[in-house]
């Protein structure tokens, strides 16, 4: 993100706000810039306290909360009235009890189509890949692989799995395009549940590094306490991926793409 301030009734506010993904033209251009054309600040009859809702957060919008050190401390979703946690909004918006504003949903068509785009220019190469008999043969995610990952590269393994997934089944163009968008949207969720706890999970893999070098008697007794707490963080984004990622992608194949990796070679993760 990108602000270039400016000062209304001698209050410094964005003039403009520009919003990069490394998914839009390689981070290079922004995918959207708000521009703010006037502004009021200090008048007798604003609200002591803005919330997000007066400044048009629409429900669906992650909000993320620092510090006074300006490091993150949480990020919690905007249902509409108030922050709730990441998972709480999924459950609610799985039960019909909220909606994904309208803005927010014309920004995700738009990004998904963009993707979708992109990928396709990926599919000839997936399918070549397919050719080989060991096309995604290294390509394993497992549970270990969530617990072993940086909190940095979780969200990685739905795309290493995507792409073993679209060599191993030899998808067509139409299914690739669907793949990546299931892809994308995981990992993005992915990031979401990270960020809760990255403070912790950064701060066990630390501890971790230290154990694995200690002598102590105890050595093993703390790594194994750590790696427990560890995987109980990561165990939402487990969930997703084996519960909801997968099927998803289980469900575009055809029964003869079914058919045809089964008799294969190729091993599954």
């Amino acid at each position: 993100m990108r602000a270039s301030l400016r000062n209304y009734d001698g209050v410094w506010y964005p003039e403009s706000v520009a919003l990069f993904i490394r998914e839009h033209k390689a981070g290079r251009e922004p995918m959207e810039t708000i521009r703010i054309h006037y502004a009021l600040f200090n008048q007798p009859d604003q609200p002591t306290r803005l919330t997000p809702k007066d400044i048009g957060i629409e429900a669906g919008a992650n909000v993320h909360f620092w510090d006074e050190n300006h490091k993150p401390i949480e990020m919690m979703t905007w249902d509409g009235e108030k922050p709730v946690p990441v998972e709480e909004f999924e459950r609610r918006l799985s039960a019909g009890e909220v909606r994904i504003g309208p803005g927010l949903l014309r920004i995700q068509a738009k990004h998904a189509a963009e993707q979708a785009a992109a990928y396709a220019r990926q599919a000839q190469t997936a399918l070549q890949q397919a050719e080989s008999a060991e096309a995604g043969a290294d390509a394993s995610v497992t549970r270990d692989s969530f617990s072993k990952a940086p909190p940095d590269r979780i969200d990685s393994l739905f795309e290493q799995y995507t792409r073993w997934f679209m060599a191993r089944y030899r998808l067509d163009d139409e299914q690739t395009q669907k793949a990546w968008v299931i892809c994308r949207e995981s990992e993005a969720r992915a990031r979401g549940l990270v960020a809760r706890h990255r403070r912790e999970i950064v701060e066990l893999d630390t501890r971790l590094k230290e154990a694995s070098s200690s002598r102590a008697g105890d050595a093993d007794e703390t790594r194994a306490r750590l790696n427990a707490r560890r995987a109980e963080l990561l165990e939402p984004i487990v969930r997703l991926f084996e519960q909801e990622f997968k099927p998803r992608l289980e469900r575009l194949l055809t029964r003869a793409q079914r058919e045809r990796a089964r008799t294969s070679s190729s091993p599954a993760p």
